[in-house]
């Protein structure tokens, strides 16, 4: 409720970016909080190997952290396109315009006053399902990296 008054009074509501401004906000925690845990799990013994090959600080925190951390950004936008993408109460309060509802307001749409369009609402949710897939297959690999990364040592 205080999000939609201040939204309210700010005049953001039923704008192209509403929804953008908000999810960032709710999830901008979660993703600061993954990188670090990324980030800090870095052996500190790394940088020091590099800086004694002769790379530069730049090289290090430009192109060395970076590479090492895709399983941690990767992790943190699987999740975070996920929990956007599943957003309801959010869109149900901000979007009013049929022009600008998520998928998921769409399909809510599909019940209505006198009965439910099955087979419309099935469609649209195996087409609201199909980005979650997509995305999960691209960044899951980088995950399972992530995960047995440190498993042997050699």
């Amino acid at each position: 409720m205080p999000n939609y008054l201040y939204m309210m009074e700010l005049g953001l509501t039923n704008k192209w970016y509403t929804l953008i401004l908000l999810y960032t906000a709710y999830n901008l925690p979660m993703a600061i909080w993954i990188m670090k845990g990324g980030i800090e799990a870095i052996p500190l013994e790394i940088e020091d190997a590099a800086l004694i090959d002769g790379c530069s600080r730049a090289y290090i925190i430009g192109r060395l952290i970076p590479r090492l951390i895709l399983p941690s950004i990767a992790s943190s936008a699987l999740f975070l396109f996920i929990g956007a993408w599943n957003e309801f109460i959010t869109a149900a309060v901000m979007i009013d315009s049929p022009e600008l509802r998520s998928i998921q307001l769409v399909i809510y749409y599909f019940r209505g006053f006198f009965g439910t369009d099955w087979g419309a609402l099935m469609a649209s949710a195996m087409i609201a399902v199909l980005p979650i897939l997509v995305v999960f297959s691209f960044l899951g690999k980088l995950m399972v990296s992530g995960l047995t990364q440190g498993a042997v040592k050699g």
